[in-house]
């Protein structure tokens, strides 16, 4: 889980439209594979504590996210080296941009309960369209963060989610009982009926929610997966809230506004911006 989330917000920070404006350095690009290759060594199953190949994988990331510039201070919070590739990420994003985005609602363990008695009553129609009432939930590094209720500019989104991958750089070289101790909340589960179970996981993206209720022979009989993407991208959820405080000039600059904006909220799949004219009747 750690390698996992470290990996997918690398990946994510590179290929989004800032991210791929500032990663044409062909010693960045190495770094970022070399981290890639070996979080992916991690997530195959190799105890991160024992063996040649993982101890390795472990050391190359750690020494790898440094030269990104990547670091948490004493007090927790992300640090960026000068003149780094992390410095220059958080400037891309920045308040020069004059991006304008919602209040985060944050979506946590305590929304558990209405999220999965929900999800039970109508496992294809919330997991599509999933709502709160009187909410606007989000999940993610942002929601994440201590202080994810101000999303002043784009820096704070982003950092949320450098933060991550620095911790995660950490924690992955971090003795056992470190380990446990700190990824204790990503994941928790239990029994709602004799045959009917729940897990949330805080996936790199957000608070993942999977339901799966069982037949009478024991056998998987329905499986009910809510994605973090269904809370941020909702039609009615905290992406499109942002875009609608924000206005889009004619030509380029309207359009890589909408397209920065919709990568800091990291959708699970590609996307493309088509800015259209709106003519009312």
């Amino acid at each position: 889980m750690v390698a996992e989330r470290l990996g997918e917000h690398l990946r994510a920070t590179v290929t989004s439209g800032s991210g791929r404006g500032l990663s044409n350095d062909g010693a960045l690009l190495a770094d970022v594979r070399s981290v890639l290759a070996s979080c992916r060594t991690l997530i195959a199953g190799r105890d991160p504590q024992r063996g040649y190949e993982a101890a390795k994988a472990i050391s190359g990331i750690g020494e790898a996210v440094t030269r990104l510039g990547l670091a948490i201070d004493r007090k927790g919070r992300l640090g960026t080296g000068r003149g780094s590739w992390g410095e220059a990420m958080l400037a891309a994003v920045g308040p020069a941009c004059e991006d304008r985005f919602a209040a985060c609602d944050r979506l946590e363990e305590s929304d558990d309960d209405a999220v999965i008695a929900a999800l039970a009553r109508d496992p294809t129609g919330f997991a599509a369209g999933p709502r709160l009432p009187g909410r606007r939930p989000e999940t993610g590094p942002a929601a994440r963060d201590a202080h994810g209720q101000a999303t002043a500019d784009g820096r704070a989104r982003l950092s949320a989610r450098l933060a991550e991958i620095a911790e995660a750089a950490e924690l992955l070289a971090a003795p056992e009982g470190d380990r446990a101790r700190m990824r204790g909340g990503w994941a928790t589960g239990a029994r709602i009926d004799t045959l009917t179970g729940y897990a949330a996981v805080e996936s790199p993206r957000g608070r993942l929610h999977h339901l799966v209720r069982l037949d009478e022979n024991g056998r998987v009989g329905s499986y009910a997966v809510l994605a973090p993407t269904e809370w941020n991208f909702h039609a009615e959820g905290p992406l499109v809230a942002t875009l609608r405080l924000n206005s889009y000039p004619p030509g380029g600059e309207g359009f890589a506004r909408a397209e920065r904006i919709a990568g800091l909220y990291d959708p699970c799949v590609g996307f493309e911006v088509a800015i259209e004219e709106r003519r009312d009747a």
